[in-house]
């Protein structure tokens, strides 16, 4: 079975052993270089440089990040959630370290970020009726990534499905602003409330991921249990991307998504 993780460049361990004056041979141990990815000077740096996505993998700079957010939720023991014009305190910061304790989730998150910002974004191309198409993975728009859905056959399913609850949780956890825009648009047009729309947005992400877990394509790639992970998780994975958008990037995040 092959696996999906993504690994880090030559680039990244160079960058790793120059800030913390370690050998590069020292990490080749993935053990060690996990809980050296949490390491407070590391952490500094990239948030230092303004030009940090030039020297490091987009995969890097989010996994130190997450690191970094998964340490501070486990010292808290609630998160805040915004019911309208009212903040939510939810005691779930124990499930939501264990449910990030999980490599793999951490690894999916990481890549998951990389893959929309500016210097990662990328292409897939499908044959649909005998003609090729090239659908923009760096796609914020659902209603035209599910209307694409639409023409292609079970076999062929797999990428889109992913990308769909893939956006829905990006823009759940890193733009909430234009999911709270957008749904107060929708308000008279749905006849639903905004918080309404916005638990039906994060449903949709949640189905998504289902459908993503039962592929074949997901069993071939080894993303079948992470993928379920999300989709029990939705709501609680967007949290750690809420508090990096929050607390890391919020001046940030249109230079680099």
């Amino acid at each position: 079975m092959r696996h999906w993780a993504p690994e880090l460049t030559s680039k990244d361990i160079r960058f790793i052993s120059e800030t913390l004056a370690l050998p590069e041979n020292y990490l080749r141990d993935n053990e060690y270089l996990e809980e050296i990815l949490s390491d407070e000077m590391l952490f500094k740096r990239i948030m230092s440089d303004e030009e940090i996505l030039l020297k490091i993998s987009p995969f890097l700079f989010f996994k130190v990040l997450l690191k970094r957010a998964q340490r501070e939720l486990k010292w808290e023991s609630y998160t805040v959630e915004k019911h309208g014009l009212h903040s939510v305190y939810v005691f779930d910061t124990d499930i939501l370290s264990d449910v990030l304790h999980k490599r793999d989730v951490i690894n999916y998150l990481a890549s998951l970020l990389a893959s929309f910002t500016k210097v990662k974004s990328f292409s897939i191309y499908l044959i649909i009726r005998k003609k090729l198409y090239k659908f923009k993975q760096s796609s914020l728009d659902i209603d035209a990534l599910e209307e694409e859905l639409n023409y292609l056959e079970e076999d062929k399913r797999f990428p889109l499905l992913k990308r769909i609850a893939d956006t829905t949780l990006f823009l759940s956890g890193m733009f909430p602003e234009y999911l709270k825009k957008r749904a107060e648009e929708l308000t008279k047009k749905k006849k639903k409330s905004p918080n309404e729309l916005l638990k039906e947005f994060e449903e949709k992400g949640s189905l998504y991921y289902h459908l993503a877990s039962m592929h074949e394509d997901a069993k071939k790639l080894g993303l079948s249990d992470v993928l379920y992970t999300f989709a029990q998780n939705f709501s609680l994975l967007k949290k750690p991307i809420n508090l990096i958008e929050r607390k890391y990037l919020f001046f940030r995040k249109d230079r680099i998504f």
